[in-house]
């Protein structure tokens, strides 16, 4: 799932700090969605009890 860097004519280096800082962002980002989503399912299944009930 790793998105490989688009390649530039920037040097290696920079290459390579900007995909480490990319992959650090990306990584909080999945975090993120993840805690987001379990709030909606829980949301969701409260909202699902209450109408079965």
């Amino acid at each position: 799932m790793q998105e490989r860097c688009i390649e530039t004519n920037k040097s290696e280096r920079y290459n390579e700090s900007m995909s480490e800082t990319t992959r650090k962002g990306h990584r909080a980002a999945i975090h993120r969605a993840r805690r987001f989503t379990a709030c909606n399912l829980e949301a969701g299944r409260e909202v699902h009890d209450k109408v079965t009930e």
